[in-house]
């Protein structure tokens, strides 16, 4: 139990959301882990988060398993936050549990497992990585409203805004979107302050020329404002929030980019503001060298291409040798 906490960072009770699967061999159970992690770059990609599957080293994966991918994302100041993992465990758990299955061709064979699960760090990802001093900021695919719409009252236009803007909510509704008509008490300031602190992606204004040029006003929740034809509302809205989602998307992968940087000498990663892409032999004992040099974690060897194109590395920044030198990450993870 921890007595540190941070909101859907570190809690006293992590919920996980799991998979566990039983495969008929090593190369189903290898399917399978590479099913989930496309499964995960699918839901990352809605939500407008850059990650990094990462293995993790033999003396931090999941105890039992074959191997652990990490689901890591960067967020800043050289830390990490884990939001989720696949296992591989061939048969490790499968014989001292007796766990088998009839095979087609009448013999009893033990399973291969796997393991996919998140936890309620994505949401905290989510916040970290797109958040600003203004509040939360939530990607279409997340935010409980989609669309918010306030009509800008005035004694020269009569109910004319809050008809306007009641017929926009129907139509939008109608055609599938998330709509939050705020036609309540308050100023349209105070209006615009709330939702923008909640993270709504798009808030419509609808006042006395907005209505009688039958336009909307329409602003992002990154102060995009553009004027929508109320004739084309649906195919509008549709676009100012595909054009949001691509902005936040282009946004996050900027400071992703910019999270990463390589490092050549033990010396450079004390203090590191980013997280460090090192050259590594593979050795243990050189891997807690370089935790100890960044007072962090060796955080494994990306699945896939490393964050920055540094070419190959030349040798293990702990020891020097150039044999069996792989591209790594240490960083200080949350």
């Amino acid at each position: 139990e921890t007595k540190t906490t941070r909101p859907f960072v570190r809690v006293r009770e992590i919920h996980f959301f799991e998979e566990h699967t039983c495969q008929v061999d090593e190369a189903a159970a290898t399917g399978r882990v590479a099913a989930n992690l496309a499964a995960f770059a699918r839901m990352a990609a809605a939500f407008g988060l850059p990650f990094l599957a990462i293995r993790r080293p033999e003396w931090d994966k999941f105890a039992g398993a074959y191997y652990s991918v990490a689901l890591d994302i960067p967020i800043g100041a050289g830390r990490t936050l884990q939001i989720g993992s696949v296992h591989h465990y061939r048969e490790n758990f499968a014989r001292p549990y007796g766990i088998r299955f009839e095979a087609a061709d009448g013999s009893t064979r033990y399973v291969h497992q796997t393991t996919f699960g998140l936890s309620e760090r994505l949401l905290g990802a989510v916040l970290a990585v797109h958040g600003d001093d203004r509040g939360a900021v939530f990607p279409r695919a997340l935010a409980p409203f989609e669309v918010v719409i306030v009509p800008i009252p005035s004694a020269a236009a009569g109910d004319l805004p809050q008809r306007t803007a009641a017929e926009v909510a129907r139509r939008l509704e109608a055609a599938g979107r998330r709509v939050r008509l705020d036609d309540g008490p308050g100023r349209p300031g105070a209006k615009y302050y709330h939702w923008e602190l909640l993270g709504a992606p798009l808030r419509l204004e609808i006042g006395a020329r907005e209505a009688a040029a039958q336009q909307l006003a329409a602003v992002d929740r990154l102060g995009q404002r553009t004027v929508l034809p109320l004739g084309e509302l649906e195919s509008a809205v549709d676009r100012a929030l595909d054009a949001f989602d691509r902005a936040l998307a282009e946004r996050a992968a900027a400071s992703f980019r910019a999270a990463f940087s390589i490092a050549t000498a033990l010396a450079d990663l004390a203090g590191s503001a980013t997280v460090r892409q090192i050259g590594w032999c593979g050795r243990e004992a050189c891997g807690h060298r370089i935790e100890q040099a960044i007072d962090g974690a060796l955080l494994g060897v990306p699945e896939g291409a490393p964050p920055v194109d540094g070419g190959a590395p030349a040798a293990c920044i702990a020891c020097g040798t150039t044999d069996g030198i792989r591209w790594a990450l240490a960083g200080r993870p949350l």
